[in-house]
């Protein structure tokens, strides 16, 4: 019985506009509900019995004092409630939608944020690309370093050794030139290319990680030396060669 609004059942108007009604208004009503709903009115109706029942019932609680100020309660504590629900539902879609635009605040991108990450990946790969650049021209190097016989750890190159053979000069030009041409040529300067050419090989063997055996001094066996008619030495430190 508390979901039926005994003013609606009458005909009368619910809510603040029924707080004003008279006894007057609310017999007028009655009488008028009652002639449309009486069950001899409706023969063919197998609910107007009921309906007219649940009529009188209205009628007693609206004309009682006491259980129409508790019915009116009732109405004023639906109302309250169903507004409060109305805001708290207003309130829930609001903080749905305010945590909805949060999330797409948190997991959208900043424009700038995105630049500087694009820029990040651009400095990146070109760091990439001179890293590659650097790495192949390394190794082209080194494989040009091989072709020419020079390790690219010890960096050895080659001096150029050329036996001096004696040479007749006419007697004018050597009385001429007096004691320099005597230590240019002759047999002399065969023992200090020897010399230069032993000091060399123990280089290379020290560069090598090599100990220099007696063997190894006698011949100028290393490199390939004694298949050259010339040779290129170079990048040794002078110091070295007084070994």
């Amino acid at each position: 019985m508390d979901e039926v609004n005994h003013y609606t059942v009458l005909g009368l108007p619910s809510g603040e506009e029924s707080a004003g009604l008279t006894d007057q208004e609310i017999n007028k009503a009655y009488r008028s509900k009652a002639r449309e709903l009486h069950p001899n009115k409706r023969p063919n109706d197998p609910n107007a019995h009921a309906n007219f029942l649940k009529l009188q019932t209205s009628y007693e609680v609206l004309k009682d004092e006491k259980a129409r100020k508790l019915f009116d309660e009732l109405l004023r504590v639906k109302k309250e409630k169903l507004n409060r629900k109305g805001q708290q539902d207003s309130k829930r879609r609001k903080m749905m939608s305010d945590l909805e635009e949060r999330e797409r605040s948190v997991f959208s991108v900043d424009p700038t944020v995105r630049a500087r990450e694009e820029e990040e990946m651009i400095i990146a790969q070109k760091l990439k690309d001179e890293i590659s650049s650097l790495v192949v021209w390394k190794m082209w190097s080194l494989r040009a370093l091989r072709r020419k016989g020079c390790y690219y750890w010890e960096c050895v190159g080659y001096l150029l050794v050329l036996p001096l053979q004696p040479v007749a000069f006419s007697t004018e030009k050597n009385e001429a030139d007096g004691p320099k041409l005597s230590n240019l040529v002759g047999d002399g300067c065969q023992a200090r290319e020897d010399s230069i050419l032993k000091k060399m090989r123990k280089v290379w063997l020290l560069h090598r990680g090599r100990s220099v055996t007696p063997e190894m001094k006698e011949g100028y066996t290393f490199y390939g030396f004694h298949q050259f008619s010339k040779t290129v030495y170079e990048n040794i430190p002078l110091w070295k060669l007084s070994l």
